[in-house]
């Protein structure tokens, strides 16, 4: 299974940093720079959060090729397809949270936003799955979210009260 990172409201894989710049200037000010495979941006820290960021990625190294796409799972028990929470194959282990219902394998999450501005009026959660169209992102608000958010968390491999 993949291994999370959560930094302050951004989470993603580790197998998925494709360069790490710990010497980053962002509008001036001293930062740390992440970008992941595929993804066209970079995610930004500046003040307490790249203090943050630089513990979180403590010892963390860019990973040398994109992680293999993931099979497809499906548990069957007595003729009826069944969620799982997690499943070993040769000796992998894949974990699948629930999305608004929606049983995803986590290694397929691209990253998470647990701050984005969904709509005008509301704030939420925003994340990107690889199995997605390209560009696609999903939304989750209100009680939602919440839910969603409990999932998600779990996948963090780091505790951010440890790391600040």
């Amino acid at each position: 299974m993949h291994t999370f990172l959560k930094i302050a409201t951004q989470m993603f894989p580790t197998e998925r940093i494709e360069n790490i710049n710990r010497n980053a200037v962002i509008n001036g000010e001293a930062g740390i720079e992440v970008k992941l495979f595929g993804i066209p941006d970079t995610f930004q820290y500046t003040g307490q959060f790249a203090s943050l960021a630089w513990d979180v990625l403590y010892g963390v190294n860019p990973a040398t090729v994109p992680p293999a796409s993931t099979p497809s799972i499906t548990v069957t028990f007595n003729g009826t397809l069944t969620p799982a929470d997690a499943v070993t194959i040769n000796g992998e282990e894949f974990r699948f949270v629930s999305l608004n219902g929606e049983f995803v394998n986590a290694n397929n999450i691209e990253w998470v936003d647990f701050a984005s501005q969904v709509t005008p009026t509301a704030q939420g959660i925003e994340l990107r799955v690889a199995t997605d169209a390209p560009g696609v992102t999903r939304k989750f608000t209100d009680q939602v979210a919440s839910a969603v958010y409990d999932y998600l968390v779990l996948l963090a491999s780091n505790q951010e009260a440890a790391a600040a």
